[in-house]
């Protein structure tokens, strides 16, 4: 819920992780703010569902994009990259996703470049996707549920209980 765009971009191939004796799936994600000079990684448990979901995403980025990295880089690659890539798909467009293993400059191109390819996909333009809008929906149902300002603060990790 707390995680951002900026957050999302950072994901990398090796930051989701399957342990097959638990069944259990997790995934790292730096959970930076605008502002904060030393992100750190958080470790997120993850549903079956969802954990079925990015396995087959990086199933996908592997087969689409590890012809761009040295093999034993394949782990850097975002989880989620950028998909503009050269006509003869040998080099990502963006010089930045050239040197960081595929990943988007910001979070906003981040958010950006995949709200456009789902809305495309789902064939509605009239559809306002933003990963914002999806994190303050769940402030909005928590505010109508009767939720405290500091309890929404904590969840959407604002800096205070005003925003």
């Amino acid at each position: 819920v707390f995680c951002r765009p900026n957050s999302y971009r950072q994901i990398r191939v090796s930051d989701f992780n399957f342990d097959p004796q638990s069944k259990r799936y997790t995934i790292q994600i730096v959970t930076s703010k605008t502002g904060e000079h030393t992100p750190s990684k958080s470790t997120f448990s993850l549903n079956e569902p969802l954990g079925i979901l990015l396995t087959k995403q990086r199933q996908h980025v592997v087969t689409t994009y590890s012809h761009l990295v040295a093999p034993d880089e394949i782990n850097k690659l975002a989880l989620f990259p950028s998909r503009k890539l050269s006509k003869d798909k040998s080099h990502w467009l963006s010089d930045y996703a050239i040197q960081s293993w595929g990943m988007y400059r910001s979070g906003n191109e981040f958010g950006v470049g995949y709200a456009k390819k789902i809305v495309f996909i789902l064939g509605d333009q009239s559809l306002t996707l933003s990963a914002n809008a999806l994190r303050h929906t769940v402030g909005t149902q928590l505010a109508q549920t009767g939720a405290a300002s500091k309890t929404i603060q904590s969840v959407l990790r604002h800096a205070d209980d005003l925003t």
